[in-house]
């Protein structure tokens, strides 16, 4: 007997009648979409020592010889009670389709079963107790790539509610509430969802964001009615027209809320020939200029009288050092960016809606809101009046009577001095 053939021998007879376990699995497949389910099998383990020995006693005798292989039964790490317990969910996942509702006003998201096989996945932990070694689980890469393709769609920033006129008429457009997907939260979500048998819907996930002014903000500032307004005209043409169109297209839509100060050089900001505007006369130091951006006062002006006779807060304003018949006596104002100013402070309980527009010969100003003030403009008319080779200089008292809902009044009064021009040439 040659032992050494004999071990050889030993060794691939235990090869040959051993077998591996098979563990039980669960896969989702999305070509389907269908669930695999494997059904778990016991191994056996044939030693092949053992076997050698018993060779070596049985061959002993001569001849040949019956020898029973030693062997063990050894059993799956993933067992069939493993796969029980996941593979009711697994089906649940393919069965059918599942939508995510936007929770604004966004598109909802539709997830069909093949793509839920892709995100979703059966993952192994050998070492968990029985009945909790398979779970499915959220593949993060395949559900980024699918929430790469949702962002676009359902994602956005919220819409601050805008107030305008449209056919006369003050309409509120915008609004909209944003929203940011959480994928995070979506994971789980997916995952829930996925393995009801009914009910397969649920909310989108995310954070909504509110824009700075919703609708139901825009809507109690009470935009109803035209409070006020003024036009003052001009004539056609001159370079100065150019810069009073750019005032009223800046200024037309702003919005004035309750207790809000609105300054008219902080609003339009400063007027350059970058800008487009464009050079015009002006009055600078007492002396007649061109500048650029002149004419902007002859817009100031149309402002002005139209926040005087809203009622509203007049915080700051400077007539002209010369009058211009085109304006009312007193009742009127230059601007020069940060050194003249035109500020008003929307006292009422309702917000402004400014609209301004301008022709070729005239410009307008409206305040829209809802009335809750009386205005009446007094003047004393000119004194002290200095004669001019161009323009006569006097002193004029100006003012209105503002009658509140509650019946009480304010009185309020200014004084300017105009000075009288004389030809210097």
């Amino acid at each position: 007997m040659d032992p050494a053939a004999r071990r050889a021998f030993a060794e691939r007879a235990a090869a040959a009648l051993s077998s591996a376990p098979r563990n039980a699995d669960v896969a989702l497949d999305p070509d389907g979409p269908e669930v695999d389910v494997v059904e778990a099998a016991e191994g056996i383990f044939v030693d092949a020592a053992a076997l050698d020995s018993r060779l070596e006693d049985a061959l002993d005798a001569g001849g040949a010889v019956d020898v029973e292989a030693p062997s063990t039964v050894r059993g799956p790490t993933i067992t069939d009670t493993d796969a029980e317990a996941v593979v009711a969910d697994a089906r649940a996942v393919v069965s059918a389709p599942i939508e995510l509702t936007h929770p604004a006003d966004g598109p909802d998201v539709p997830i069909g079963a093949a793509d839920l096989a892709r995100v979703l996945d059966v993952v192994r932990d050998p070492a968990a107790a029985e009945g909790e070694r398979l779970a499915l689980e959220v593949d993060r890469t395949a559900l980024d790539e699918l929430l790469d393709d949702v962002r676009g769609i359902v994602e956005a920033e919220p819409s601050e509610a805008d107030i305008s006129l449209v056919d006369g008429q003050p309409v509120i457009e915008g609004g909209t509430i944003g929203f940011e997907l959480d994928s995070d939260a979506v994971a789980e979500q997916i995952l829930r969802v996925a393995t009801r048998t009914d009910d397969r819907s649920e909310t989108l996930a995310g954070s909504q964001r509110e824009p700075d002014r919703t609708r139901a903000d825009a809507e109690a500032l009470n935009i109803e009615e035209q409070v006020s307004a003024f036009t003052t005209e001009f004539d056609c043409c001159p370079p100065r027209v150019t810069n009073i169109q750019l005032m009223a297209e800046h200024v037309d839509g702003a919005l004035i809320e309750p207790g809000e100060q609105f300054s008219l050089n902080a609003h339009v900001g400063p007027r350059t020939r970058e800008r487009g505007f464009v050079a015009g006369g002006a009055i600078i130091d007492g002396e007649f200029e061109e500048v650029v951006g002149g004419g902007s006062s002859q817009f100031a002006t149309t402002f002005f009288n139209a926040a005087f006779f809203s009622g509203i807060e007049l915080v700051e304003f400077q007539p002209h050092s010369y009058y211009f018949p085109r304006y009312p006596e007193g009742r009127e104002a230059t601007v020069s960016y940060n050194v003249i100013d035109v500020v008003v402070r929307n006292d009422s309980p309702h917000g402004i809606l400014v609209a301004a527009s301008a022709t070729d010969t005239s410009v307008t100003v409206e305040f829209w809101s809802s009335a809750w003030t009386d205005v009446e403009a007094f003047s004393s008319g000119r004194y002290n009046v200095v004669e001019g080779e161009q323009r006569d200089g006097f002193d004029i008292d100006f003012g209105r009577v503002i009658t509140y809902p509650d019946g009480s009044s304010a009185r309020e009064e200014w004084t300017h001095r105009y000075e009288p021009e004389n030809d210097e040439s």
